[in-house]
């Protein structure tokens, strides 16, 4: 019979034991940690590699920073910058507008059907944006939009009364799937 101390027990497997080991969850993290790298990094360089260098007819050419400057000293990015400088600001008042406004209605109120209104405020975090904007494209498009139609035949008009794609029309769109959120 013999003596045992307690110091007779095997030793904790170091970091090169345990990160060598093969086990199938590892196989399955590295591969998809490979998989991502590649779907991101290859994109990446490619979209680099070509933002600096420059266009030929036989393909990528020397380095080159001109790319940038063509692009970024254009003065028609002034009106892109103010577009949509005013869609973002037009979008965000008039949300908060129609946020407040229904918030005060739902919630300061006994207006009829509150409780409907309450729950249907949250079906805009169930509807696609994109669903939203197909439905004010098709109601309201100037050339097949229903609504301009109806107007168009019960006045006679040629003009529509209502351009989804106008600047208003936008910022309407936008603001009237935000405004729940607001």
């Amino acid at each position: 019979m013999s003596l045992t101390t307690g110091l007779d027990h095997q030793a904790a497997p170091t970091w090169r034991d345990r990160f060598f080991s093969f086990s199938p969850a590892k196989l399955i993290a590295v591969s998809g940690v490979v998989l991502v790298a590649w779907l991101v990094v290859v994109p990446l360089a490619a979209l680099l590699f070509t933002a600096f260098s420059e266009d030929t007819i036989y393909g990528p050419g020397d380095f080159t920073f001109d790319n940038f400057i063509n692009a970024y000293t254009q003065w028609h990015l002034l009106k892109l910058f103010w577009n949509s400088l005013v869609f973002a600001g037009g979008a965000g008042l008039l949300t908060l507008v129609l946020g407040g406004f229904v918030a005060w209605a739902v919630e300061r109120t006994d207006m009829p059907g509150r409780e409907v209104f309450h729950s249907l405020t949250l079906l805009s975090f169930a509807l696609p944006g994109l669903l939203i904007t197909m439905a004010w494209m098709l109601t309201l498009s100037p050339n097949i939009g229903w609504f301009n139609n109806l107007w168009k035949s019960a006045t006679g008009s040629s003009s529509p009364l209502l351009n989804i794609y106008s600047m208003t029309g936008m910022i309407w769109a936008l603001s009237s799937h935000y405004f729940p959120l607001a």
